[in-house]
């Protein structure tokens, strides 16, 4: 198996689950001219690859939302969104303002750095109300910011407009955020840690709005400096959720979709067969929650873990190795 087709997967298998829905149906990436964009849709299997240029340069942040039949809305690289006919959303030709903006924002350049720094929700109750969580970095680069924007899809008919830009949710030494189900199948749960001690912070999205932040303290390995690379995740079934580190390894827990507080810490160290820090690593978790997956070894392996073994570290397999 081609070591780039290893890492795509680890890289953009992590996907927010959103039930029977097709928010998530349509991805797109590239890096605009010369080089090019592509966008998969996953309405069918394999999905279907398409070829083509855009003027957006996506690079680690990325953002694609569809409606529930899976036609694309918009999308997003962290500095401004546009619409499924490319052109940019009234109101949203700036997000994360900023001087990590003023500095990477520009003709073709993308708002880069982290993984996972931006997603989009669908506001419980309407059909044209979408919250766009994102992470702003601030000049240490260590400090971040939880921000959210909302877009009102109906506006302009059809073209959308944002209507709440950049609105601070918490900033701090921050990993960052995901985003799941709550147990009565409206609302969401998006949940995120800090990066030096074990503490989680945890929002709720109702049809009235946001409400907390919450916190929760529990332990986190991941959580060693100021410094994050790397992506949270929730399995598609809404039990499980996992913290990669390109440094530290992974963290996973139990989550309670009821209360939205985690527990049953287990935790995997980086692999070694990383002897050195990797950025070139990847974690997902299979469709049916049972598997968790790390590219390792500067991504030239993929090995499986189950979820459901009585000791995490002990069921690891190699299942893809392209030195073998």
């Amino acid at each position: 198996m081609n070591k780039l087709y290893l890492l795509f997967l680890c890289t953009f298998l992590c996907i927010i689950g959103v039930s029977a829905q097709k928010h998530d149906y349509v991805w797109l990436g590239g890096s605009g001219p010369p080089f090019g964009n592509f966008s998969l849709n996953f309405d069918q299997f394999p999905p279907k690859i398409k070829k083509f240029n855009i003027p957006m340069n996506f690079h680690s942040t990325n953002l694609s939302m569809s409606d529930e039949q899976g036609n694309l809305l918009f999308y997003s690289n962290g500095c401004e969104i546009r619409n499924s006919q490319h052109k940019v959303i009234q109101g949203a030709e700036n997000i994360n303002a900023g001087a990590w903006h003023e500095k990477y924002c520009y003709q073709g350049g993308s708002y880069w750095f982290m993984s996972r720094m931006i997603f989009a929700l669908p506001a419980p109750g309407s059909d044209h109300i979408y919250y766009v969580f994102h992470i702003r970095l601030e000049d240490d680069l260590a400090t971040k910011t939880l921000l959210f924007s909302i877009l009102d899809m109906k506006q302009n008919n059809g073209a959308g407009k944002l209507i709440v830009r950049d609105s601070a949710l918490i900033t701090g030494y921050l990993q960052v955020a995901s985003a799941n189900r709550h147990a009565n199948g409206r609302d969401w749960w998006i949940l995120l840690a800090n990066n030096e001690k074990g503490i989680f912070y945890r929002f709720l999205l109702t049809p009235t709005g946001l409400q907390g932040p919450w916190q929760q303290e529990i332990s986190n390995p991941t959580a060693k400096n100021a410094f994050y690379y790397g992506w949270s995740q929730f399995s598609p079934d809404g039990r499980y959720y996992s913290i990669h580190h390109s440094v530290h390894g992974v963290s996973v827990y139990r989550f309670d979709r009821c209360t939205g507080t985690l527990s049953g810490l287990r935790y995997l160290p980086r692999h070694p067969s990383e002897p050195k820090p990797s950025w070139n690593s990847g974690m997902t978790i299979s469709p049916d929650s049972r598997y968790l997956y790390r590219s390792v070894g500067q991504s030239i392996r993929i090995v499986q873990y189950d979820l459901e073994a009585p000791n995490l570290n002990n069921s690891e397999i190699i299942i893809a190795d392209t030195m073998a």
